[in-house]
């Protein structure tokens, strides 16, 4: 079970919205891409070519993750990008551009209120490059998929299978030579969403369901300077005094305890436990109340048990 808290907008999360708000694009083609920006190229590798007007945007190195590998490829590769309806593009991308903008500032207010050391200007994030190119953005179709192939270029993502001899890692788990990884196309790419709730700031009908803040009592253990092997181990516990006296760390209550953890301190409480549920999976999420306010909250720590995804079952 993950607690939650209070949390600020942060950039990463910018980004995701453009997707989530605008559902014209054929995401089938777009969204199993790698958009890069404009900046250091290398030459193509052979068999490659770019369409025509187009100027090579990204490396051509194959950048390997645990379990896929991006590869560059051509906006001929995708299949239906020629009859892809990109309408509402420019108008998803304002929008988003503008929510960065706002974000930014109200973090360089912030900067500004306190005396910061001299330090050398932070290089431009790939959004507020594509910010900066999407003021020459046209609206036209085939003038906006030109522009489109001439300031960014395609990646195709391959899944691996790493074979017999590798951990769930992907990381040898013996001193023998594993097995050649094999890649292909089949895959699982997971998303993220920001549930919207509807809820109270106090408990009452139908309002019943507590979105719970971190327990005072949660305890992190790191024992990993004195136990190696417990590292990469999520550890979590609270102390108890049995009836010797002698206090004791014990691993903190599951997923049942906690629902009957009383007293509940709630940040707000919802209509929906399933809702609830989805927002703690998620790990981030905005409540309105009925006065139309909203809350943004979000993960603030979990108890340590294992977690078994709900899509596994």
């Amino acid at each position: 079970m993950t607690h939650i808290s209070l949390q600020c907008s942060r950039g990463s999360d910018l980004m995701q919205p453009v997707a989530q708000r605008h559902g014209g694009w054929n995401w089938g083609a777009v969204g199993l891409i790698a958009l890069l920006l404009a900046g250091c190229y290398t030459p193509l590798p052979p068999g490659r070519s770019l369409p025509p007007g187009a100027s090579p945007v990204a490396p051509t190195v194959v950048t390997v993750t645990r379990k896929a590998r991006f590869a560059p490829a051509t906006f001929s590769d995708l299949p239906g990008w020629v009859d892809d309806d990109l309408s509402g593009l420019a108008q998803a991308l304002q929008r988003q551009c503008a929510s960065n903008a706002a974000a930014a500032a109200q973090r360089q207010n912030a900067a500004s209120a306190a005396p910061q050391p001299t330090q050398a200007s932070p290089s431009p994030s790939g959004l507020q490059v594509t910010c900066r190119l999407a003021a020459t953005l046209p609206q036209e179709p085939a003038a906006l998929r030109t522009w489109l192939e001439a300031q960014f270029m395609p990646w195709a993502i391959e899944a691996i299978d790493a074979g017999d001899g590798t951990g769930p890692s992907g990381i040898s788990s013996s001193m023998s030579t594993p097995a050649p990884a094999q890649t292909g196309f089949e895959g699982l790419i997971t998303g993220y969403y920001e549930p919207l709730l509807r809820g109270s700031r106090l408990r009452n009908p139908p309002f019943l369901t507590p979105i719970r803040t971190r327990p005072d009592d949660l305890l992190v253990l790191d024992l990993g300077s004195v136990y190696p092997e417990t590292r990469n181990l999520r550890l979590r516990g609270r102390i108890v005094t049995p009836t010797n006296g002698v206090p004791r760390v014990v691993p903190y209550g599951d997923r049942t305890e906690l629902g009957t953890q009383v007293p509940v301190n709630a940040l707000a409480w919802v209509d929906d436990p399933v809702d609830a549920f989805f927002l703690e999976i998620q790990g981030s999420g905005r409540i309105r109340f009925e006065d139309g306010s909203i809350l943004r909250i979000g993960y603030a720590d979990q108890n340590g048990h294992p977690y078994r995804p709900i899509g596994r079952e």
